[in-house]
């Protein structure tokens, strides 16, 4: 799933948030007043602020293998054989980047996954 379809599905996460954020006991100054990228930023950064909104977030570290196949699937040109003993350099400009971790986040019983690239 890409970032624009968590976008989709959160939206109403984030109308509600905007309907009672200010009435919320827990919600701190810095959370009030978001807006939707810092609203989907929280979501992934703060492990509190989801469950306050009834979203579920899991975060998975990918696996050598994983990471290889998300960069063979992005990545692909003419002539190049899967190889899962191949570590390529994930960093190298020339390529799409790719993610380091997977984010499953469950909203209104809807549950779907997308990757995402961690800074080091």
């Amino acid at each position: 799933m890409s970032q624009q379809d968590f976008e989709t599905h959160l939206k109403p996460a984030y109308e509600n948030y905007l309907k009672k954020h200010k009435s919320e006991p827990f919600v701190s100054l810095d959370e009030c007043d978001l807006t939707f990228e810092e609203f989907l930023d929280r979501i992934k950064k703060v492990y509190s602020f989801p469950r306050m909104w009834g979203i579920d977030t899991e975060f998975v570290s990918l696996s050598d293998e994983e990471r290889y196949k998300v960069f063979f699937s992005n990545n692909y040109e003419t002539g190049m054989e899967f190889n899962p003993e191949m570590k390529p350099d994930y960093d190298n400009e020339y390529w799409e980047p790719t993610p380091t971790r997977k984010i499953k986040v469950t909203y209104n019983n809807k549950t779907f996954e997308f990757y995402e690239k961690i800074n080091k």
